[in-house]
Parts: C-alpha cells; structure tokens; sequence
C-alpha cells in the first residue's frame, strides 16, 4: 500500500509531508473509534473531503501544513466527543476550520495534528416568526446567501462566498 501511495503521488506531483507523529496517529485513531467521520493521512490523502479540508483557504498559506487526520463532525455531540479525546492527547496540535477564512496558519490549519472540518455542519434555517436564520458553523456565506435569498432576507458577512 505504501509503494502505491508513493507512486500516485509521484505521478499527480503532490508533496507529502513528513509522517505524523505516533501522539498523532494515536489521537486520530482514537477519535476514529467514535462515531464522527474521520480520514487518515496518507492513506486518505487522495480522499476529495480530505483534500478540501487541508487545501481550501482563502490564505494559501494555510494549505501548506498536512494534517495527520480531518475529523468531519455532523453534530455538537460529536465535537464533544473529539475535544475530549484530544484531552488525553495534549502533545497534539488541533485546529478547528469553519469557512476557512482566517488567514493566521494555525488557527484553522495544522501541520502533523488534528484538523476538525464542520464542512459536515454547513446548514442553513430560517424562522419567518422569529425573523432569525440559524448558521452553522461550517457554512460558507454563498451557501447562506442562498439558502436565505427565498425569503426576502439578506445576510451580513464576509466578501468572498466560497470562504
């Protein structure tokens, strides 16, 4: 598996980064064992979630660091679950990326750690009684533009849609 991984990345030019540690490793396995989406470097490093979560920022800069793995959480539950497993593992680094917006590499990015994507917490609702829409943490402002635009509503936010 490794000389395949290695071959393909030769043939697509893709620069791998050095192995994560065995802390990392460790953690991502662990978070693995719970019930949130996780994917594993290398062997997921050709995965499309993967990919987008460790090279779509609007600071290139931040898409420079690999992480050792991307945990795709769908609930509140779920980053609990992660957040606390990283509490075994405090020798790991961890970042938290929503839009992917920041452009301080680190803050949404990790090199060799744990990246924890809410792209898989994208949702946008509208309560006409309320006049309030609830944005999850993982939308970009294109996508609550959107899903706010057949109410009549507008939404005040970052200048670029897709970050």
């Amino acid at each position: 598996m490794a000389s395949l991984i290695s071959l393909l990345t030769g043939i697509l030019g893709i620069v791998t980064a050095d192995p994560p540690s065995p802390a990392a490793i460790a953690a991502c396995s662990a978070i693995a064992k719970g019930t949130a989406e996780t994917q594993l470097y290398p062997g997921d490093a050709l995965n499309a979630d993967y990919v987008t979560a460790k090279d779509h920022y609007w600071s290139a800069a931040n898409a420079d660091p690999t992480p050792a793995c991307v945990v795709f959480p769908t609930n509140a539950n779920e980053v609990s679950a992660v957040v606390k497993v990283l509490q075994s593992y405090t020798d790991v680094n961890f970042a938290m990326k929503s839009g992917g917006h920041n452009p301080n590499v680190g803050w949404s990015s990790t090199d060799g750690g744990v990246l924890i994507s809410f792209s898989k917490l994208a949702n946008t609702t509208y309560n006409a009684e309320t006049q309030t829409a609830d944005i999850g943490p993982g939308s970009r402002w294109s996508e609550a533009i959107s899903a706010l635009e057949p109410y009549n509503v507008a939404v005040v936010g970052g200048r670029i849609g897709q970050y």
